[in-house]
């Protein structure tokens, strides 16, 4: 597993849990909007596993959980192997997906090897919107794989989130509320703030931040066929 970056102590990236936040390279979207665009090429990760593990045998006094995230961790044919050694070590494990390897998903479910998933819902469930945010042409097999994971997630008794980052160049009041409706009724959705440093796409870092004002807007429409709530940043 190709592993780029490592947060040491987390408040942010794990529900009720001090966490180390681990990110792994390589991604198969291209978002525009994404802050992480440092891991979306395929290469290899600048640093050592044994390293990192070895850090987190020392740490188990401090942290309760590791949140591994990317790019698009369910690639790496390993990943299994690598949770079921923080899961020995007595960690909580949350996994940030895109939802596109649904198989991934579905062993990682069956092995018990997370207590928590995050995943990223671009834009409506449809083939065009999808993919002008993800910046790739998505096909109806992929597509299809995106909406297995929303309901292997939802039924799946692991806690989570679905969540949609709100770049209002590129997203609607309008669009999040179809989002939402795509969504199984009563699930935990993030709407999370755009940010607009360090983009995939330079043109989008002359854009605004929606305002929490803007953003509390949209939830109240939301209101009613999810557990919605914002996440602001700035």
């Amino acid at each position: 597993m190709e592993i780029n970056g490592l947060v040491k102590q987390s408040l942010w990236d794990f529900p009720d849990v001090l966490c180390a936040t681990i990110s792994t390279q390589g991604c198969n979207f291209r978002c525009p909007f994404c802050h992480n665009g440092h891991l979306v090429e395929w290469k290899r990760g600048s640093l050592n596993i044994d390293d990192i593990l070895n850090y987190l045998r020392e740490a188990k006094m401090l942290l309760d959980g590791v949140c591994i995230t990317g790019g698009e961790p369910t690639l790496h044919k390993d990943l299994p192997e690598f949770i079921r050694t923080l899961k020995e070590m007595g960690y909580k494990v949350k996994l940030d997906t895109n939802g596109t390897n649904h198989k991934m998903l579905e062993r990682l479910i069956d092995e018990n090897l997370l207590d928590y998933i995050a995943m990223d819902v671009k834009a409506p469930l449809n083939k065009e919107d999808y993919s002008r945010l993800v910046g790739v042409d998505l096909n109806d097999a992929m597509m299809n794989n995106i909406k297995q994971s929303i309901s292997l997630i939802s039924k799946s008794g692991i806690g989570y989130e679905f969540r949609t980052t709100y770049c209002p160049a590129l997203l609607t009041k309008e669009d999040i509320v179809k989002i939402v409706m795509d969504l199984p009724r009563n699930s935990k959705y993030v709407i999370q703030q755009f940010i607009p440093e360090h983009t995939l796409n330079p043109e989008l870092r002359k854009e605004k931040s929606p305002t929490k004002e803007e953003m509390e807007d949209i939830a109240l429409a939301c209101k009613g066929y999810v557990n919605v709530e914002i996440r602001v940043y700035v």
